[in-house]
């Protein structure tokens, strides 16, 4: 519907790096519109136990710690209906 309507707001990766560097893929990545988990087929309702499949996409990075540091990768998802989730992960 939203592609219908052109109000389909793309999703955006950033990956924010603390002592190490991004070897493969980009920083900031533009995943672009991601389907609803609604059936698409009007008329068909989700019965107690069933679930709808949820949207996703991958994204993968190379990432070069530098040596005796502690490093961190801080990666945040956000889109304009769907607002922002950041998690942060430790690398060795």
């Amino acid at each position: 519907m939203a592609l219908n309507n052109k109000r389909d707001y793309p999703v955006i990766v950033e990956l924010n790096l603390e002592n190490a560097e991004v070897v493969m893929g980009k920083a900031r990545t533009v995943l672009g519109h991601l389907e609803g988990n609604m059936p698409k087929s009007p008329g068909y309702f989700l019965f107690s136990g069933e679930s709808a499949s949820l949207p996703s996409k991958t994204i993968e990075w190379l990432v070069k710690t530098k040596k005796g540091s502690a490093a961190n990768a801080r990666v945040t998802a956000s889109g304009a209906k769907g607002g922002r989730d950041t998690k942060v992960v430790e690398l060795r």
